[in-house]
This record gives C-alpha cells, sequence and structure tokens, in this order.
C-alpha cells in the first residue's frame, strides 16, 4: 500500500496512513543521527594509555611547551621551539638535523597582474625513524607539520596540535617492537605561514627527496572538530586503501578535493602535490575565530581533536612503513571519486565513471515518472507547478540567513576579520535548517491538502536532475552527491507509488538515506569552512536535501497538519535568535599599526576599527582608505590619521657594488634593521626588474614588469641581507627599505583606546597581516 490512497475525486484530499507518518519520522530522524555521527572524533587517550599507542593528553604536553608564545621566522621563540623539536627527537633516538637554505618565491598577488616575491632563510627539522634493513635504499613515509607561526599567534592548532600529534608518533613508534619495514621521515618545516618556503627548500634540495614515497601533511584552520583528509597527491588511488583501514573515525570526500584545488589556499602538501608525491592532506576547521588569533592558545585546543590527527599519522605510519611504496608511487594515478559512508567505510571509483552513473540515474529517474503517471495517473503539469514551487522556499530562506547571517553578525567585533562568530554559531545554523524544514514543510502541507503530494515530490527532484548532468563532465568528483541520492529517490517514489506499505517504507527509506546521509554532514561543513557572513550556502544545501524529502514530509503534514511548518517556524525564528546574540564575553580587538616615514618625519597611526584613530584623544579627523605610501599596492583598508613622529632609527639599504652595460644595470645592496626587525620589504618604485638575487639565490624572474616592484625579506639577519637587482637602465632609480617590529611605540595609542591588555590584538587576516606592529621607511635615490 501506498503512503497516499489512490487519486481521490475532485475536492477529496489526500492523507497517509498514520503507520506511514510515524516511519517517516523515524526514518528522518535515525538518517539525520546517521549524518551527524559521521564528523565524530574518537575520544582523547589519557596518559595511561599503552606505550605504543597514541595519547592526546601526553600530546598536550608538547602543545603546552610549543606555544607558550608567538614564533614566527627569525624570533627567539622560533629558535627556541625548534631546539626543543631537535632535543626531544634526539631523545627519542632519531636521527636529526635542521635543514638551512635561502629560499627566494614569488606567486600570484592580490591585485591582478601583482606578484608577491618573498625570501628567507628557513631550517627545517628532518628526523629519521630507521627501518629494516635495506630502508634506506626504499621509498620512506614523510609525515610533515610547520612549526612556524604568524606573529599575532601562539599557534596552538596552527600547528603545534600537528607538531604534538607527530612528537608523540615519533614516540609510539620508536619505543614499539621490531622496526618497520620502510624509514619514517619526521618533517617539521619552517616559513609555511609566509610561502611554504620550507616545504618547498625540502623538495627541491634535501637529499631525502628522491625518497619521498607518500606525504601526510597536518594542519589547522580553527581550533576544534574532526580531522578532515581534504587533499590527495596525484597518485593517491593507490593510497585509499590503506587511509580506509586505517582509522575507524574518518570522514573523507572527493568534493573536498574539488573545491580545493580551484581555490587560491596552499599549504605545505601543495610543494609535494607539485612534485608527484602521492599523499593525504588533514586539517580542522572547527573554531575558525581562533585562527591566527592570539587567542589559538593551548586552552583553546580540544583533545579529541588532536587525538583525531594522532589516530591519522600513527595508523597511516605503520600502514605505510609495511607498504610496497615503489609500487605506490609508481601506480598510475586517476582521478577518483571517494566519499565516507555513515559505517565508516570508504566508497571510492573512478572518476570516469561519473558520466555513465549520471546517464543511468538519468534514466531511471524518467522509468519512475513515467510509472508514477501510468499507475498513478501522476499529473504533469502539476508536477512542472511543485519543480517552480519548491524554488520558492529555498530562494526565501536563503535570502533571509543571509540577511541575518551577515548584518546581524556583523553587530560582533570579531565579523569584521573572520564573517563568522566566536560563539553561538552552532545556534544559528540550527535556526537555518529548521526555517527551510519549516518552509519545505508549509509547502507539502499545501499540495497534499490539494491532492498532489507526488507531485510535488516528483517534480522537485528534477534540481538534483539538472545539476547531476551539468557537473557531470565538468567536475566528475562531486558527481557521487547528486546521482546516488537522486537514484535512491526515483526508485523510492516508484515503489511509494506503486508498491504495498512494506515497499512504500522501503521507498520511503531509499527516498531518506541518500540526500540526508551524503548530503548532511556538508551543511555543518559548509557554513564552518565558508563562515557565517555566506549563510547563503548552507542554507542552499538543506534546501536541496528538502526537496529530496517531500514524500517523508508529506507523510508527516498529512498527519499532523499545519502545527508542524508553524512549530519549526517558531523554532528557527528562537535558534537564529539565540544565535544572533551578543553573548557577554565577546572579544575586543585592535587591529593598529604605526607607520614612520623617516625622509619626511611623517607618521600615521592607522586602525582596522574606527574608534582607534577617532574616539577620544585620537590625533585628528581620520580617513579611511589604504596606504600607498607606505605599503605600495596592497589594497587592505584602514582608518588613519597623521601622528607625532617618533624617534625611530630608519634602516639601511646601502650600496655596496653598481654594474652598468648594455641597457642594464646592477645594483648590490645590503639591506639591515637598526632596530633589530626580522621583518622587511624592499620597494623599487617605477622599475623594471630584469633579475634579483637574495644572497645568491636567484628570483624566478616572474612579474618584472610590475610598475611596484617589491620583495618581502624575513628572518632578516642582524648583519643584514646582499640583495642584487638588475634593471633596465632608463632613468633614476628610487628604492625604499621599510622594515617592521611587533607592537606600536609608547604612547602612540590615544588615551581613551583603553588600557593595555583589554583588547585581543588583530588576528593575521585581511587588514589585520599589517597590523600589531611598527613600519619605519627610509628612501635611497640612485641617479
Amino acid at each position: 500500500m501506498s503512503p497516499w490512497p489512490a487519486p481521490a475525486a475532485a475536492g477529496q484530499t489526500l492523507a497517509p496512513l498514520g503507520a506511514t507518518a510515524g516511519a517517516a519520522a523515524a526514518l528522518l530522524g535515525a538518517a539525520a543521527l546517521l549524518a551527524a555521527g559521521m564528523l565524530r572524533r574518537p575520544e582523547a587517550a589519557c596518559e595511561a594509555a599503552p606505550g605504543d599507542a597514541f595519547s592526546a593528553e601526553r600530546a598536550l604536553r608538547h602543545v603546552r611547551e610549543i606555544a607558550r608564545a608567538p614564533r614566527p621566522l627569525g624570533s627567539a621563540e622560533h629558535r627556541r621551539v625548534r631546539a626543543h623539536l631537535v632535543r626531544e627527537l634526539t631523545g627519542l633516538g632519531l636521527t636529526c638535523e635542521v635543514q638551512r637554505a635561502t629560499v627566494v618565491d614569488e606567486s600570484d598577488g592580490m591585485r591582478p597582474g601583482a606578484t608577491v616575491r618573498i625570501a628567507a632563510d628557513v631550517a627545517n627539522v628532518v628526523a629519521v625513524l630507521p627501518g629494516a634493513e635495506g630502508a634506506s635504499r626504499r621509498p620512506a613515509v614523510v609525515l610533515v607539520a610547520h612549526y612556524d607561526t604568524v606573529p599575532a599567534s601562539p599557534g596552538a592548532n596552527d600547528n603545534a596540535v600537528a607538531v604534538a600529534a607527530l612528537l608523540e608518533t615519533a614516540r609510539a613508534l620508536a619505543g614499539s617492537r621490531g622496526k618497520l619495514a620502510n624509514d619514517v621521515v619526521f618533517l617539521f618545516t619552517d616559513a609555511e605561514e609566509i610561502g611554504q618556503l620550507g616545504a618547498r627548500a625540502f623538495v627541491e634540495r634535501h637529499a631525502l627527496r628522491e625518497r619521498i614515497g607518500v606525504v601526510l601533511n597536518f594542519e589547522a584552520r580553527g581550533s576544534r572538530g574532526p580531522a578532515l583528509m581534504f587533499e590527495t597527491g596525484r597518485n593517491a588511488p593507490a593510497a585509499y586503501r590503506h587511509l580506509e583501514r586505517a582509522a575507524a573515525h574518518q570522514y573523507t570526500s572527493s568534493l573536498f578535493r574539488e573545491v580545493y584545488k580551484r581555490m587560491p589556499n596552499a599549504t605545505d602538501f601543495s610543494a609535494f602535490e607539485r612534485a608527484g608525491a602521492p599523499g593525504f592532506n588533514f586539517a580542522h576547521i572547527g573554531g575558525y575565530t581562533h585562527y591566527h588569533s592570539a587567542s589559538d592558545t593551548p586552552e583553546a585546543v580540544e583533545p579529541q581533536t588532536l587525538q583525531h590527527h594522532g589516530s591519522y599519522a600513527l595508523t597511516l605510519a605503520r600502514r605505510l612503513g609495511e607498504a610496497d611504496l615503489a609500487a605506490l608511487r609508481g601506480a598510475e594515478g586517476e582521478e577518483t571519486v571517494f566519499f565516507t559512508l555513515p559505517t565508516g567505510r570508504l566508497v571510492r571509483y573512478p572518476a570516469r565513471w561519473t558520466v555513465p552513473l549520471a546517464v543511468a540515474t538519468a534514466v531511471v529517474w524518467l522509468a519512475a515518472l513515467a510509472l508514477l503517471v501510468r499507475g498513478r495517473g501522476l499529473d504533469a503539469g502539476i508536477t512542472a507547478l511543485g519543480a517552480a514551487a519548491a524554488l520558492l522556499p529555498t530562494a526565501a530562506v536563503a535570502l533571509a540567513a543571509q540577511t541575518a547571517g551577515a548584518r546581524l553578525g556583523a553587530r560582533r567585533p570579531e565579523f569584521a576579520y573572520y564573517g563568522h562568530p566566536s560563539r553561538f554559531g552552532g545556534l544559528f545554523l540550527s535556526g537555518i535548517v529548521a526555517a527551510n524544514l519549516a518552509a519545505h514543510t508549509l509547502l507539502a502541507w499545501a499540495f497534499g491538502r490539494a491532492g498532489h503530494p507526488l507531485e510535488l515530490a516528483a517534480g522537485a527532484t528534477v534540481w538534483w536532475l539538472l545539476p547531476m548532468l551539468l557537473t557531470a563532465r565538468a567536475a566528475p568528483c562531486l558527481g557521487y552527491l547528486l546521482s546516488w541520492p537522486l537514484l535512491g529517490c526515483a526508485a523510492g517514489l516508484a515503489l511509494i507509488g506503486h508498491g504495498p506499505l512494506p515497499a512504500a517504507l522501503a521507498g520511503l527509506a531509499l527516498v531518506t538515506a541518500g540526500p540526508v546521509c551524503l548530503m548532511g554532514p556538508l551543511v555543518a561543513l559548509t557554513y564552518t569552512a565558508l563562515s557565517q557572513r555566506l549563510s547563503a550556502v548552507p542554507s542552499l544545501v538543506t534546501s536541496w536535501v528538502c526537496m529530496a524529502l517531500y514524500a517523508p514530509l508529506g507523510a508527516l503534514t498529512a498527519a499532523l497538519g499545519r502545527p508542524l511548518p508553524a512549530a519549526l517556524a517558531v523554532a528557527a525564528l528562537a535558534l537564529a535568535a539565540a544565535g544572533l546574540r551578543p553573548g557577554r564575553d565577546r572579544a575586543r580587538y585592535r587591529g593598529v599599526l604605526y607607520a614612520l616615514d623617516a625622509d619626511r618625519g611623517r607618521a600615521v597611526l592607522a586602525s582596522v576599527e574606527p574608534e582607534t584613530v577617532a574616539g577620544p584623544g585620537a590625533p585628528g579627523a581620520p580617513e579611511h582608505g589604504p596606504l600607498p605610501e607606505f605599503f605600495g599596492a596592497e589594497d587592505h583598508r584602514y582608518f588613519h590619521a597623521e601622528t607625532a613622529p617618533a624617534e625611530l632609527a630608519a634602516p639601511a639599504a646601502v650600496v655596496t657594488g653598481t654594474d652598468a652595460s648594455a641597457g642594464r644595470r646592477t645594483v648590490t645592496l645590503c639591506l639591515a634593521s637598526r632596530r633589530g626587525a626580522a621583518e622587511a620589504v624592499l620597494f623599487l618604485d617605477g622599475a623594471r626588474v630584469l633579475h634579483y638575487e637574495v644572497d645568491g639565490c636567484p628570483g624566478e624572474g616572474r612579474g618584472g614588469e610590475d610598475d611596484d616592484w617589491s620583495l618581502w625579506l624575513y628572518g632578516l639577519p642582524a648583519e643584514g641581507r646582499t640583495v642584487t637587482v638588475t634593471v633596465a637602465d632608463d632613468g633614476p632609480l628610487r628604492l625604499r627599505l621599510m622594515d617592521r617590529t611587533d607592537g606600536v611605540p609608547p604612547g602612540a595609542l590615544p588615551p581613551g583606546d583603553g588600557p593595555p591588555g583589554t583588547a585581543l590584538p588583530a588576528p593575521a587576516l585581511g587588514s589585520g597581516m599589517l597590523c600589531n606592529a611598527t613600519w619605519v621607511s627610509a628612501s635611497t635615490a640612485l641617479a
């Protein structure tokens, strides 16, 4: 028996059986619980855990030791942590060395056509746990985590959690009986935060680069949540079987890789991926408002998240340590679709199957509709109306979520940097889900009352069919999200329309399971990954799921009537209001910088927040915009006003050699900071740079036609750095050197801005990247 009786006479309504409504509620609840459980993490193991097991409590000791303070490249903390790593690894009996190299890197800038040039002396910590006899002649397992931070953050999560996970993994492996077949390399990279320079130095110059068998990189973009495997190496298909069997708690998807490869983001894994190494990249992304923030302290670390990273590191190291890595690396790479089931099983198949699967799904969908038209008298016109009507709640709730999430959320101080709340975000997301359920349930009630529940259920699935067909070839690795749920919906609707009650209940299960279990976890992940500033996206994902669920929603509304959508609407409003409330302990941020032009004796106080330069005691009437006289083409915008110049020593750019011939001029400079700054930037205004070197290391020469050529120098030594620049000799050359130190000069902040310690320094994101600093600029003109 169908959930709905045979078509009624005109004016009659269709009412599902009570048993069907109860089954629909049970199925929806069970599927939701399964979807939520897919993002679970393992429990944190205590100090007393067996010695050959991973213990988050033991690893937390390393987090507390490493994340005492920020450790940007060139700082005293950076050197202290490096010494700690060497001491710990040597104490475990591993062969340990520090790889030092000068690296020059170029990448695309924020402005179209601009190039960011970076140079630094990096110091990677490389330790090897020897394998069995002959392992030194075989490929090795390489576990990677960076140990540097941005200047604004102690980096407990980014990336002390990963570093601690690898140290605890090294301890567990070193204390195990017997040796693994392969060497295990523990690589703690430097300078990840400024452009993955340490990873590049290892891949290009270290002796072990030829023995990279498989790479496991561990990262963070937050403070909690599961460790997600979000990126794979080029030849990863052969490695998936190890990933599937390595961890009891895992959630991964080829969707992550499909999206990530289209984004400008990069991690240390990028250097290995470009080199063709197989492997996996892991990160946790919950708790985004701790990312690159002074609040990223050991207290912000969740032991379960640390345990999840460690479980992956230890179990994969053991499995891959016994694997034939030569065969793994030599395997033919093929784009692969993969995703996790609620059971934890990893499903994978070649991406070339996506198009045939989409075609087969479309055929089944058409066959199901044909059966419903013949057997249930499905009205084609009303089915088309149902498809169009399903877009109304989708658009309305997405617009409301976007407006409320962005505008009301902006009342919180952290929103200016993160576009996301530090608290109550889960409540707001729950409100979005409830609002979508309310809107779509109301539509299901309306169509059910009119006697056309199946028309709505069938018509709405067209919004799964069309994207499936459009993306099958363009983005094959996300096709599983559309094909398998739609296949279940088509078969389920056919059973609902024709089968007896047991078959109809099976149909409800098919309709419910795929959309909720495969798409459900993405509701939370899109909200976390894209931030509340883009609340429309998780709302659209939720609506997408709802458009596949009109059959069970229709069964519920036929039994419960209008009170169900009304109750859901009230719940949505209550949850959204609770999620948008400010909170008593909301943080206050101060994104402020002081910039001094030593040539003209002119100083500027600039801030992301207007009250710093516009409140009581502020230096003057502020303007709002970029600061090109200091930062060139950087487009970060600040409230800024002139202030009293401080007595600060300007950086020195000493010309140590010049040569002019054949229309070219080569200038050799010694660049140094008289204030002990570890960071500086060299500008050559209007010069056509043809070639440059930093301490003998040549740049790539990309973007030499920039009107605003710049080179960022990190880890600047006290004796200075030698930079050689060759330019087209077509006129006078003006160079400008600007150095950076942490904090602002005493007395630079206006009295009305509050005492020190009342606000967190701005996180190193967006305009905050240049804040919490004093910049001093000086120019040199060469005829």
